[in-house]
């Protein structure tokens, strides 16, 4: 029997799990294809349940900045199963000794580091490098337009709603709202090829000017033979 995901595009969150060390643990669901509200009174677990997902999604900061010394005190792992266009898929994070940095994804070890490449090509999204700069030609090197730099405008913890716009660089904002609307891509590419022609026309005119340099001085030192 076929499984139509046509309707399952993106990223759908199933299942989030706090473990602790004698393999008890927490499990919150969400319900499939519906809108799933977080509420209940302080300290139950609300915020913990969003930066546990936050942080299967790929933080590199350790457990205790990421979701709070004192969940990092009581559990020894964390995981969040997921579909991702409509695959199954499990994260895990857990920071006991050698593992600390890594997102397991189904079982196999990944850095922190590599992970927005691997969740750019399971979600489809283009992986692109975007100019250092809102001027592509005065832009001094390009970088990765990462997954967690689209992921801060679609959640935010509670802390960063003031600072994170504040924080936050022109050029990589309007990245993201190029990245959401579905013309990265194109507008990377232009912007690309603008910040190739100028790194060029620098090099040329630097080439240009150690052969005048270089045509003076032979000039000079004919001149005093």
């Amino acid at each position: 029997m076929t499984h139509d995901t046509s309707a399952e595009r993106g990223l759908r969150i199933s299942k989030v799990r706090l473990i602790r060390g004698g393999g008890e643990f927490d499990e919150f669901d969400f319900a499939s294809g519906m809108l799933n509200i977080l509420h209940g009174v302080r300290n139950s677990s609300k915020s913990t349940t969003l930066r546990v997902i936050d942080y299967c999604l790929g933080d590199r900061d350790n457990a205790a900045k990421a979701i709070g010394v004192a969940v990092a005190d009581a559990y020894v792992a964390v995981t969040t199963e997921l579909r991702i266009n409509g695959q199954p898929c499990e994260l895990s994070r857990s920071w006991s000794y050698g593992r600390m940095g890594k997102v397991s994804i189904n079982g196999e070890d990944l850095s922190a580091g590599d992970f927005s490449d691997w969740i750019l090509a399971a979600l489809e999204w283009p992986n692109i490098h975007i100019p250092l700069g809102l001027n592509p030609s005065t832009a001094t090197e390009l970088i990765p337009l990462s997954f967690r730099n689209t992921l801060r405008h679609i959640h935010r913890n509670e802390e960063s709603w003031i600072s994170f716009a504040h924080k936050e660089q022109e050029f990589v904002r309007r990245a993201v709202i190029s990245q959401l609307l579905g013309f990265a891509r194109p507008r990377a590419t232009e912007a690309r090829s603008q910040f190739v022609l100028a790194q060029a026309k620098r090099r040329l005119n630097e080439a240009q000017a150690v052969d005048r340099e270089v045509q003076q001085s032979t000039l000079q030192a004919r001149a005093s033979a």
